[in-house]
């Protein structure tokens, strides 16, 4: 097995695009808030599909608690991606 053999086995999301953005999570019976979700999404051609996720329970605190935007920062830089943070309207156009 040759050293390009290697390097495009061990990695597969090179040509993989990446983005990360944070939701709201509510309560299906009351609709109060009940924290926030941090979402890492595939980006292909046609579909945005979500491939982790993380729930931050924050009872009905606003604004998005800061741990949760830090993390949202990293994972843009691991995945070396876009952080949308809580507007999604650009990613989805």
């Amino acid at each position: 097995m040759s050293a390009a053999e290697t390097d495009e086995k061990t990695l597969p999301m090179t040509d993989t695009h990446y983005a990360v953005s944070i939701r709201r999570i509510y309560d299906a019976h009351t609709d109060m808030l009940k924290g926030y979700k941090l979402i890492l999404w595939e980006m292909q051609e046609k579909a945005r599909i979500a491939v982790a996720a993380r729930d931050y329970p924050t009872g009905m605190l606003e604004p998005i608690p800061q741990q949760t935007l830090d993390d949202a920062d990293t994972l843009a830089r691991i995945f070396q991606c876009k952080n949308y943070r809580n507007d999604e309207t650009e990613m989805w156009e």
